[in-house]
């Protein structure tokens, strides 16, 4: 749920190399940084504008294959794919992967600048498998209340991370893995 749009801010960012980003406008913005050598090539896929209104909660997921640079990623807005707009240099040939290859952190809400996502996150869940839209929609409509302890087995399959935050306006500075790895 954003809470207003004074600035294009990182909603989630792995390692610098994948982020969410909300903009000022109400799109959303996913980008993913692949490498050719020592050159960063970053591909980035862009809603419509509105998406993301302001002070009202709104369901995120974007699914990614990573085998491939030509592989295109799919946001869905309250459990339906929307239009996106790619923007890209050419291919890169390798993809460091959630971790980045190297220590630098997940961050979440923020970017270590200081320049804070002004609005409230329930969830945050990752697999290491892309979702198929009817997995997307099964989430979604099973609300924040439930999560994923209600979606089927089988949709819970590679599930690495469940963060739950709270349902609500939750203040806690710290969460923990829901899902079954427990990191």
């Amino acid at each position: 749920r954003k809470e207003n749009s004074d600035s294009n801010v990182l909603i989630i960012t792995f390692s610098t190399n994948i982020k969410i980003q909300s903009k000022t406008d109400g799109a959303i913005v996913f980008s993913v940084d692949w490498f050719d050598g020592p050159d960063e090539l970053p591909i980035l896929w862009t809603t419509a504008t509105g998406v993301l209104p302001i002070e009202t909660w709104v369901h995120v997921a974007v699914t990614y294959d990573a085998t491939s640079f030509s592989n295109d990623a799919i946001i869905y807005i309250n459990g339906a794919a929307v239009s996106v707009t790619e923007t890209s240099l050419t291919g890169g040939d390798s993809f460091v992967g959630i971790t980045g290859g190297g220590s630098s952190p997940c961050v979440i809400g923020s970017i270590l600048t200081g320049d804070f996502f002004n609005g409230h996150l329930a969830e945050m869940s990752i697999w290491n498998r892309v979702l198929t839209a009817t997995e997307v929609a099964e989430i979604y409509n099973a609300g924040i209340v439930s999560g994923l302890t209600d979606v089927l087995e089988s949709t819970k399959t590679n599930l690495q991370l469940w963060y739950r935050m709270g349902e609500g306006f939750d203040t806690r500075s710290k969460f923990y893995d829901s899902s079954e790895n427990g990191k």
